[in-house]
């Protein structure tokens, strides 16, 4: 894991996440990178994986639009029964421009920015 050194502004956003065959979500996200929420059960039994450089997600993003990227986890921390990873894309498959239009839409309408 790296260093956090977030590149861009994150808008708070919940989303539907599936890493590693577990459902997550996210507490934030930017075109660089995402925090995701993870239960604390299943964390434990995948928590050797986010040492990998590059881990999998799909993000379900509004419209039932679907986003897969790879990511490295920069920094982990327990938040009660749950992890909070934050995370650096390192790659997004796709239409990349879509999460930058999903963005603008989330900014627009005055969602919080982290």
């Amino acid at each position: 894991m790296g260093i956090e050194n977030r590149r861009h502004p994150r808008c708070r956003v919940r989303l539907e996440a599936r890493v590693l065959g577990f459902e997550m979500s996210t507490a934030n996200l930017s075109v660089s990178g995402m925090q995701l929420i993870c239960p604390l059960m299943i964390y434990e039994l995948i928590k050797n994986e986010f040492k990998a450089d590059t881990v999998e997600v799909s993000l379900s993003l509004q419209d039932d639009q679907l986003l897969k990227a790879g990511f490295e986890a920069v920094y982990i921390a327990e938040w009660g029964d749950e992890m909070l990873i934050d995370s650096r894309f390192t790659r997004l498959d796709g239409d990349a421009g879509a999460l930058s239009a999903y963005l603008e839409r989330l900014a627009e309408s005055g969602t919080p920015m982290t």
